[in-house]
């Protein structure tokens, strides 16, 4: 089934047009690859990344030098002039994945195919796919709003154009917008290389790089692995192997015409893609409007597939109608695509992230959350307060896997900080960021073994993990810096002009975009000191300590300042309970009298330590209690004989000394099974003390 799926066999194109075809001059001549070119593009490579049917990784290529570089350059350079790739390297491994959040694995269509090719062979597709993309933005040979596979054309920033085209068509009035996302059965599994190669000599490349491309795609075979299961070889007969590095771009081209065909201003219809996810977005004065508009651009999508062998499941569309003010549109308008009616959504997932009709963002904060709760529950079976994953493990984890998850697409949908003049540094959290804090502080928790009393800022500060909504401020800043040097800025305006003149009553001046408006803050939000521009990181840090300067008053914590990489180093060579005791240690929130009776913990009626001399905090636990008195050797200054608690929870050395002691003493019952494991067999020794705990 999974290889009836992948692999269609022959496909049906109308390639009648073609016949007779007068193909223009080629825009430069056939490139030339040296061996730097070789050895750069595989620097880029994954060094372990899974081989071909060969076996052989990148490193081991690497590893060759420049010897292999220039052998790979002329054999490059040879292949495309013969216009002839080695048959060895069009035979692959295809390994069947599950594409994640399917409901049904039983379903083909829930799988998805990853060609497994040989590494030499995948540099020799680098380098081609490399030639192809210079050559396709040199001369202007792609749609202007087809994003992916090409530089400073992310996912973030497609969504960006978007959500920017949807706010200009609401700032011309009384107007709505509605958005069709299309499924392509396939995508590149339905490359048909007589169509591809057509395509490639319309737009002016070299004949022989493309009939490279021909050759490439012909007499292709491969296995089938599931699980454990490896089939025979079988021949492919079309497609592009999702896995190589030239199939993004080949892909690109393929389905340029599309794009070009649903790209009418006068139409008041704008078309953009990510790859293969493609969406129509119509303008107008009614939803009803709209859809009529959409369902021409549909029948110009359908003659497409027909003539490029492909197509489409509309079954597996997604219509929204977006508008400022709903009340004033039929936001149940239907689209009629033939026999089939597509009724609207009222949310729908576009790249990753989840549109409402106004917005506002609810439904992926809500989608977001429940991603999340797997999210932290992974983190908590991984680690907890006295086991598990170290505390730089576990804050790792959190940096690299959760938070990107949890911040995805805030290009979008982030509000920033407000910049005014004498703004609080102090200020809360608003909006999204506000609504998605609490799961960094759970995060946090579990990352440091932090009690739940323990504050937000301590708990930041101790991690050195930022405040989401200021973490969000920099990614912000970060992306709207790369988006105007990269002239990303301005093909969103351009667009976003466009509409603002179709739906303009009068002549007037374009309007700024959102995206325009945020720059202008990102510029002076880099500019802490209203002067010289800094990095992201480094504006981060200065309002990040700002911030936490203008703490509210009544902390009291032994060890913790403002934002330092120092109170990460602290726990570099510490397991995870003397991890967790000493940033209980530093921030006051630890399983002692002063601090269970503040919390109105039931057994704890009283602040007094059993000592009877003072409140029981780690303080005096450390440096005056009486019953430790003969036990204090080992954490005291040689010099003065005194216990320097503040030294010794700000030194790396000092903090896993007092770790061990204090969790030796037995007086935290949550530590009981931990220092067993650590320490021995259930007597506590401090510095040849021999100390038996009631």
């Amino acid at each position: 089934m999974l290889k009836k799926q992948f692999f269609p066999g022959e496909l049906q194109a109308d390639l009648s047009d073609m016949d007779g075809a007068h193909y223009p001059p080629e825009v430069e001549p056939l490139p030339q690859i040296s061996f730097e070119d070789i050895q750069d593009l595989m620097a880029r490579q994954q060094a372990f990344s899974a081989p071909g049917r060969d076996g052989i990784p990148n490193a081991f290529l690497r590893a060759l030098g420049k010897p292999f570089a220039t052998a790979i350059a002329e054999l490059t350079q040879a292949c495309w002039e013969q216009a002839y790739y080695p048959l060895r390297f069009r035979k692959a491994r295809t390994v069947a994945l599950r594409k994640p959040g399917k409901d049904d694995y039983t379903n083909p269509r829930a799988w998805r195919p990853i060609a497994l090719l040989s590494t030499v062979g995948k540099v020799i597709e680098a380098a081609t796919a490399s030639q192809l993309r210079r050559m396709a933005e040199q001369h202007s040979m792609l749609p202007e709003l087809q994003m992916g596979a090409r530089e400073s054309r992310s996912s973030e920033t497609a969504l960006d154009l978007l959500v920017n085209q949807v706010h200009a068509v609401w700032g011309e009035g009384n107007f709505v917008a509605s958005l069709l996302s299309l499924d392509i059965t396939g995508a590149f599994d339905r490359v048909v290389s007589s169509r591809l190669v057509h395509v490639l000599r319309m737009k002016g490349i070299p004949e022989r790089l493309a009939e490279w491309v021909r050759t490439y795609m012909t007499d292709r075979a491969t296995t089938m692995v599931l699980s454990d299961t490896e089939t025979e070889e079988s021949p492919v007969a079309a497609g592009v192997p999702q896995g190589s590095p030239l199939s993004p771009i080949l892909y690109l081209f393929y389905t340029a015409e599309l794009l070009d065909s649903c790209n009418n201003s006068n139409e008041r219809l704008s078309a953009s893609a990510f790859v293969d996810d493609t969406t129509l977005l119509a303008y107008g004065s009614s939803t009803e409007a709209n859809c009529c508009t959409l369902t021409r651009a549909h029948d110009r999508c359908l003659d497409w597939a027909r003539r490029y062998g492909t197509s489409f499941a509309p079954e597996k569309y997604e219509l929204i109608h977006l508008a400022r003010r709903p009340k004033r549109f039929n936001m149940r308008a239907q689209l009629q695509l033939g026999d089939l009616v597509k009724e609207p959504n009222t949310s729908v997932r576009i790249l990753g992230v989840w549109l409402d009709p106004k917005l506002r963002w609810g439904e992926h904060v809500k989608v977001i959350k429940r991603k999340m709760t797997t999210q932290t529950n992974a983190l908590l079976r991984t680690t907890a307060s006295t086991w598990g994953a170290t505390f730089a493990s576990a804050r790792q984890i959190y940096s690299a896997v959760v938070r990107p998850a949890l911040t995805y697409g805030s290009a979008v949908w982030h509000s920033p900080t407000s910049l005014e003049q004498g703004a609080p540094a102090g200020r809360a959290a608003k909006g999204i960021a506000a609504k998605l804090a609490g799961v960094q502080n759970k995060c946090l928790r579990v990352v440091s073994g932090a009690y739940k009393a323990t504050p937000v800022a301590a708990l930041e500060t101790e991690t050195y993990t930022p405040p989401l909504d200021l973490y969000l401020d920099a990614k912000l800043a970060r992306f709207r810096q790369r988006h105007k040097q990269s002239g990303m800025e301005d093909l969103v305006t351009r667009s976003c002009a466009r509409i603002q003149a179709k739906l303009q009553t009068r002549h007037s001046r374009p309007k700024p975009t959102g995206g325009e408006r945020q720059t202008q803050w990102a510029e002076n939000w880099l500019k802490p000191e209203g002067r010289v521009e800094v990095t992201a990181e480094q504006a981060l840090l200065h309002r990040w300590k700002r911030r936490w300067t203008g703490r509210p008053p009544g902390w009291s914590f032994l060890g913790v300042g403002p934002p330092s990489r120092k109170a990460v180093k602290l726990h570099a060579r510490l397991r995870k309970a003397e991890s967790s005791v000493i940033t209980q240690i530093r921030t006051g929130r630890i399983g002692l009298a002063a601090f269970l009776n503040k919390a109105r913990v039931p057994g704890f009626p009283s602040p007094v330590c059993p000592c009877g001399q003072a409140r029981e905090t780690a303080t005096h636990v450390i440096a005056h209690c009486d019953r430790f008195t003969g036990l204090r050797a080992g954490l005291a200054d040689p010099g003065t004989g005194q216990v320097d608690i503040k030294g010794l929870v700000s030194d790396p050395g000092g903090a896993a000394r007092l770790a061990k002691w204090f969790i030796q003493l037995r007086i935290l019952p949550q530590y009981s099974l931990a220092e067993e494991l650590l320490y021995g067999d259930g007597v506590a020794e401090n510095e040849g003390l021999v100390v038996q705990q009631k």
